[in-house]
């Protein structure tokens, strides 16, 4: 069972490791944008500062007021683990077909337990590593994820798998969707992107 960070160790900040999945949303001019979202709480980050909320509270009916995040009787506020190497971890069973970690200062309150912390509020440092892979149904290496997800029309890749093992038309795909992704990532966080 997971411990829940409950030692009061800063009011001032902490470097942690946070990690994301890359969900791309349709943005106002009709184009595809990335989202960077919480891997345990579902949370969109819109910018790369976020103040905690305790939605346990308003689902569970938790006695402690809004302000209070992260609470200690309970598990709400922002969490990053302690090192870079578990990041991901913690977050994610497996990776997901887009995903992405960064160091993330962690202020106001901040809790503490051997592995991880949760605080108040939280700022991307970066640079934000992203890593595209492939998780079951959502592989960025099949024709129909591509059609549906990455808005790629389906004449200009019809029934063919996407699949780096098949040529340089499937490599030369990927990596012109990675410097787009990339491009757009940078633009809507203001992040150095570093390829994971």
């Amino acid at each position: 069972m997971r411990e829940i960070p409950s030692q009061l160790v800063s009011d001032e900040s902490v470097v942690a490791y946070r990690s994301w999945r890359i969900e791309l949303d349709t943005m106002p001019d009709g184009r595809w944008g990335p989202s960077l979202v919480g891997g345990l709480s579902d949370v969109r980050w819109p910018t790369i500062e976020l103040k905690a909320t305790c939605e346990q509270r308003l689902r569970q009916g938790r006695e402690h007021p809004p302000a209070a995040a992260p609470a200690l009787a309970c598990s709400c506020g922002i969490y990053g683990a302690s090192t870079p190497d578990a990041g991901f971890a913690w977050e994610f069973a497996g990776w997901p077909a887009l995903g992405a970690t960064a160091p993330t200062v962690l202020t106001g309150r901040v809790y503490a337990s051997s592995t991880e912390y949760r605080s108040e509020e939280a700022r991307i440092v970066g640079p934000l590593e992203v890593r595209i892979g492939c998780a079951a149904d959502r592989c960025a290496k099949r024709a129909d994820f591509v059609v549906t997800h990455l808005g790629i029309p389906s004449s200009s890749c019809g029934d063919h798998v996407v699949d780096v093992a098949q040529g340089a038309e499937s490599i030369g795909f990927v990596r012109e969707f990675a410097a787009d992704l990339y491009a757009r990532l940078e633009d809507r966080y203001g992040l150095e992107i570093t390829p994971g």
